[in-house]
């Protein structure tokens, strides 16, 4: 879900992890759960970025 210009939040109501796509890269802020494995390939797909 993107929250912001350059700023994503993956997971669920409880457990979140944020990912940050600037020019220089991508930074993932705490990696969330095993689950959310499949959640971030989609969002890295989703802005072009493959995992």
């Amino acid at each position: 879900m993107k929250l912001a210009p350059h700023l994503h939040r993956l997971g669920n109501d409880v457990v979140a992890c944020y990912l940050v796509d600037t020019g220089e890269g991508i930074t993932l802020i705490d990696a969330g759960l095993p689950d959310h494995w499949r959640d971030l390939q989609r969002e890295l797909r989703s802005i072009g970025k493959s995992s």
